[in-house]
């Protein structure tokens, strides 16, 4: 299994290579590459500055239960606590957003809560059955265990 996590890309189009992932989801504010994601089949949501999609979406992906939205209408700029309880309210067992432009890792016992930074930036997430790696300009920065 392999993941790619990516949000905030604004004018910048999502280019990579599809075909490489077994899922993909942008977190919102997709700008330009609205027309890459639908032609792509992506779990996208929408932003504070686009114009089309949900607001949420929950999930299934190989086994867990996946709660994805971009932030903004969770204040995540001034806390997570919002989008955490939204998560956890829905049954989720990950929680995926963006709108901050910062990456972020917040494992706990009932929910695993991350932000991918923003793709405009080169920052990205890639999951896969043992590891979430992050990734800024093509090089793995960060790399944690977890057990999708």
């Amino acid at each position: 299994m392999k993941i790619l996590l990516i949000s905030d890309s604004h004018n910048k189009l999502v280019d990579e290579n599809f075909k490489e992932f077994d899922a993909i989801i942008h977190c919102g504010d997709y700008g330009n590459s609205l027309p890459i994601l639908k032609n792509n089949n992506i779990h996208y949501v929408i932003g504070n500055c686009d114009s089309f999609g949900p607001k949420e979406l929950l999930l299934d992906l190989f086994g867990r239960k996946v709660f994805i939205t971009h932030g903004h209408y969770y204040g995540v700029k001034e806390s997570y606590d919002r989008v955490m309880y939204r998560a956890l309210e829905l049954g989720a067992s990950v929680c995926l957003f963006g709108h901050t432009h910062i990456p972020i890792w917040r494992p706990s016992d009932d929910l695993l809560t991350m932000n991918p930074g923003a793709y405009m930036d080169d920052f990205r997430i890639i999951i896969t059955d043992d590891y979430i790696y992050y990734y800024f300009e093509d090089k793995n920065y960060k790399k944690f265990e977890f057990k999708w």
